[in-house]
This record gives C-alpha cells, sequence and structure tokens, in this order.
C-alpha cells in the first residue's frame, strides 16, 4: 500500500515536470479562501475575480483522504468531485463537493458537503490581513439517519505581505475550526471540540517553471475535536461509538503544490507528509499525494 502511494505521488511530480515543459502561463495568486484543510494558507489560484458569477469545477483523486489529521479511509484512496459558485466577486462562496472511497469497504463512510465561504482582506501594505471563514454541513447519506452527520465552522487570519523574501512572501496564518454532532440525539455527540492550526506558507518562484510551487507546513493542537466512530451493539440494536480526540499536539504537516493553467483548466498535484504526534487521532505517519483537475470561469 505504502509503495502505491510512492508511485501515485511520483506521478503527481512527473505530471509537473512534464507541464512544465508546456508553455503555460502561471495563474494568478491571492489569499485563499476555504479550499481545503491542507491547501487553506498557500495560495489559491482559482479565485474568481471581478462582479460575475463565478462558477468551478473541480475533481481530485487523492490516495488517502485525511481531514484534521485522521486518515478517514483507514489508508485507502478517495475522489472529491467540488463545484463552487462565487457570489458576483462579494467574498461569499457556496459549495457542494463529495467524498467518496475509492476502494469498497467505506461505503458508509461517503459524504456530501454543504459549505459556504467567505473571505476579504483589511488594510494595506506589511499589514494586509486576510480573514477566511467557512461552514461545512458533512451529510452521511449513504445512513438510514442521521448518525454520523457533523458540521464544521471555522475562522482565520493570514498575513500575506508581512515577510518578505526575495519575490515571495512567507505567510503565517492562524485558524480555529469547530466541529459538533450534526443533529440532535446524534451518535458522535463526543467529536465536539476545537482545534488550533498554525501554519506558514511560501510560493517558490523557480526559473524557466511555469508556475510557483507553494509549499505549507503546519501544527495542530486537538482541543477534543473528532473522534474515531465504530459500530457497536447496544441493547440489540446497532449505533456507533466515538472515541474522542485527546486535548493535545495532535499532529504536522508539510507539502507542495502547484498549478498549472491550460485556458480555463487548471491542474494542481500535490503532495503531502503528516507526522503523527497523537494516538487518539492517528497512529501513524501519513504520506499521500492528489491530482486535481478543475475548469473555472
Amino acid at each position: 500500500m505504502f509503495f502505491n502511494k510512492i508511485i501515485f505521488a511520483m506521478g503527481c511530480l512527473a505530471c509537473s515536470l512534464f507541464l512544465a515543459g508546456i508553455p503555460l502561463w502561471a495563474s494568478g495568486h491571492e489569499p485563499t479562501h476555504h479550499d481545503t484543510e491542507i491547501q487553506e494558507t498557500t495560495s489559491h489560484g482559482n479565485a474568481h475575480s471581478g462582479n460575475g458569477l463565478g462558477i468551478s469545477l473541480e475533481a481530485t483523486v487523492a490516495t488517502q483522504y485525511i481531514w484534521h489529521g485522521f486518515d478517514e479511509y483507514d489508508g485507502d484512496g478517495g475522489f472529491h468531485p467540488k463545484l463552487e459558485v462565487d457570489l458576483f466577486g462579494s467574498g461569499f462562496v457556496v459549495e457542494i463537493a463529495r467524498w467518496s472511497a475509492l476502494t469498497s469497504g467505506h461505503v458508509d463512510n461517503a459524504e456530501i458537503e454543504y459549505g459556504l465561504a467567505y473571505h476579504n482582506h483589511f488594510f494595506s501594505g506589511p499589514l494586509t490581513t486576510a480573514f477566511h471563514a467557512h461552514y461545512i454541513y458533512f451529510d452521511y447519506h449513504r445512513l438510514e439517519a442521521d448518525q454520523l452527520n457533523k458540521e464544521e465552522i471555522a475562522a482565520g487570519l493570514s498575513w500575506p505581505n508581512l515577510l518578505l523574501f526575495g519575490e515571495s512572501a512567507l505567510i503565517p496564518s492562524y485558524t480555529v475550526y469547530r466541529v459538533s454532532p450534526g443533529a440532535s440525539g446524534s451518535d458522535v455527540s463526543e467529536i465536539r471540540g476545537f482545534l488550533h492550526r498554525i501554519a506558514v506558507a511560501y510560493d517558490l518562484k523557480i526559473p524557466g517553471f511555469p508556475s510557483d510551487i507553494n509549499a505549507f507546513a503546519d501544527i495542530n493542537y486537538n482541543d477534543g475535536m473528532g473522534g474515531h466512530a465504530h459500530l457497536v451493539e447496544h441493547h440489540h440494536e446497532y449505533e456507533y461509538h466515538v472515541e474522542p480526540a485527546d486535548h493535545c499536539w495532535s499532529h504536522a504537516t508539510i507539502g507542495i503544490s502547484s498549478d498549472f493553467k491550460i485556458g480555463l483548466i487548471t491542474i494542481k498535484p500535490a503532495v503531502n507528509y503528516q507526522i503523527s504526534m497523537d494516538d487518539s487521532v492517528n497512529e501513524e505517519d501519513e504520506f499521500w499525494g492528489s491530482l486535481t483537475v478543475g475548469i473555472h470561469f
């Protein structure tokens, strides 16, 4: 399994090198609104500009689905299509997405995500501050009831012009997440808690390379948020029991990605590595890659 992940990650890098030989124009960048947990700190080349309605369609294939340090599919890969609608350049973005496993055995863990995000900028010059916030409702639609449904609220700040190095800036950021059950009487009430993410990002410019290399690193303090759900029998009925996460520094992540634009289409390979520091979140270090293809208009 680990060998397959290495092969996929090498394929993502090979894709980058192949695209580097094509005379493309690198996409523009600005601080991101909610994209994914891993890429939140990096630049977001697909952001819509102007006053019209912006629409983005993306599809991601990943060797693993990692959510705030948790390995959601026990080492198996996932497929993640997503639709985003930018509301006339107002800073608000509506999105709907879906995660499903690439292998059998995770049917109940397929989820649909309904989200609303907002991003804006304050001040100017070195003190420019980017604000981002999002709400996501996770609907485990394969289950008969709302047993595993949950909701996530997050808000964060980043400073894209504070630390200039060469042609780019080292971008520090802080994001706080709050997760809670998505329905009253849920089986997963123990997942309620906070997570604090401190991160830095840097867009590396390589002469002759058609796009920036977006690198990031983060460290996360899990304040009892999330947990591992197991189906157990209780009074001749089956229900989910959650082993909640500890209150601790749970994991750190490093990763690189790059956006390559061909007309309206953007291709984004990414590679990430997670150092897991607490067994209640993840007992193993994780290495995974992903490849995203999107169209934006």
